[in-house]
């Protein structure tokens, strides 16, 4: 079983108190099981911290369906979280 998460990150996309969207989906296997698109709490101040707040949140996703893989007792492979940000990446 494969274990992939992929984010993004609308930086200041909401004009009103310029506060980010975090969007995240998780596959496990090719199928979506976890799938979330969320205001995040704290203004970002550049599209990198935006990307790395998205990042946080689906690295979060990513630790709680390997503990419920684990508990069931699935193989599973090392997750891998994708994200199209070099700053945040590096």
């Amino acid at each position: 079983m494969t274990v992939e998460a992929y984010c993004d990150a609308d930086w200041a996309g909401d004009p009103s108190n310029s506060h980010s969207t975090t969007g995240i989906i998780v596959l496990s296997s090719g199928n979506p099981v976890i799938f979330a698109s969320r205001k995040q709490t704290a203004v970002a101040l550049a599209s990198a911290e935006a990307e790395y707040v998205a990042a946080c949140d689906a690295a979060k996703e990513i630790e709680w369906l390997t503990s419920v893989l684990n508990e069931l007792d699935c193989e599973h492979t090392k997750p891998k979280l994708f994200i199209d940000n070099q700053t945040a990446i590096r």
